[in-house]
């Protein structure tokens, strides 16, 4: 497992993850489209949960920002910080 990891989230444009294994490694990540947003609040503290709930279980970086992408992508298209309706339970099962 890695020993730090730094993720910065870029809103819709994505994310840059960084972690140290052996040296330091960064990887940027583009942004899921989301087709219908409505509401955008929320979605970073969805995107982090996403992350934070991946690493938790044992994902790599970059596969943990991407569920946390998909996370906030997903909020995205309901209102409020939702969790999300059955278009974006779709999305997210679709994405990840």
């Amino acid at each position: 497992s890695c020993s730090t990891v730094a993720n910065v989230s870029l809103g819709a444009r994505g994310c840059l993850v960084a972690s140290q294994r052996h040296g330091v490694q960064s990887t940027f990540i583009e942004g899921i489209t989301v087709r219908h947003v409505v509401d955008t609040v929320g979605c970073g503290d969805a995107y982090a949960a996403g992350v934070l709930w991946a690493l938790a279980q044992g994902a790599h970086p970059v596969c943990a920002a991407r569920i946390g992408q998909a996370c906030g992508a997903a909020t995205a298209s309901s209102v409020g910080a939702t969790v999300m309706d059955d278009g974006g339970l779709q999305m997210l099962q679709w994405t990840v």
